[in-house]
């Protein structure tokens, strides 16, 4: 079994950076391993959790037709002799106020500048997939993963949305100079049935969890 590293956050003391930039650095070679773990539930009630490492690697930039510096990313498995596969490959690129990387084909915003607590944006204002606000949180908030102590993380909250039959999130964690630490998609589904609504019961679902446990330059 894959060891999982725990996190634990408390309120920072020091000063604090608000720009975006900082906590989404773009650098050809750079990479992060992350643990994942991925649960599935289905309609009969079977409960089934995968672990496996993913490597995120920057390749070298190029210039669009408008002159736009931007960085291909592969996203790797990691094999049972610890070398890498890749499984896909998009792509992300900074404006001065804007940081951008490629979903499903589709431009989406991750994280503007500056940055401050309780602000929004739409992540898909670039895209027709319809309108899905970010909002900022704990932003300067420091982190602990395991080993790794992050001084300055921002928390970006994709979704989060919870009713008596369905549960939503997907939240992303930041840390200054370093990228991605942390990934939570959350999608699930409750018993709607008299004997059991409101009691939290799933009946269908997902949820994954990636935790940085490695990042460097190659």
């Amino acid at each position: 079994m894959v060891p999982f590293l725990i996190t634990s956050c408390s309120d920072p003391d020091q000063p604090i950076s608000r720009s975006g930039r900082d906590y989404f650095p773009l650098e050809s070679g750079q990479y992060s391993e992350f643990n994942v773990e991925k649960t599935r539930f289905t309609a009969d009630g079977q409960v089934s959790t995968k672990h496996y490492y993913i490597r995120q690697l920057t390749g070298k930039s190029f210039a669009q037709s408008n002159g736009q510096l931007t960085f291909p990313l592969s996203y790797d498995h990691q094999n049972p002799d610890h070398s890498w596969s890749t499984d896909s490959a998009s792509v992300t690129w900074q404006t001065l106020s804007q940081a951008f990387a490629q979903e499903s084909g589709q431009p989406v915003i991750k994280i503007t500048s500056p940055l401050y607590d309780g602000m929004s944006w739409n992540a898909n204002a670039y895209n027709q997939a319809g309108t899905r606000l970010c909002n900022v949180k704990d932003i300067g908030k420091p982190c602990r993963n395991g080993a790794l102590y992050f001084p300055n993380t921002v928390t970006i909250v994709r979704q989060d949305d919870s009713t008596l039959l369905s549960r939503n999130k997907y939240i992303e964690i930041y840390a200054q100079n370093v990228g991605l630490i942390r990934r939570e998609r959350i999608t699930l589904q409750y018993c709607y049935t008299p004997d059991c609504v409101g009691k939290g019961i799933i009946s269908s679902g997902s949820k994954e969890v990636i935790i940085i446990q490695k990042f460097g330059k190659q």
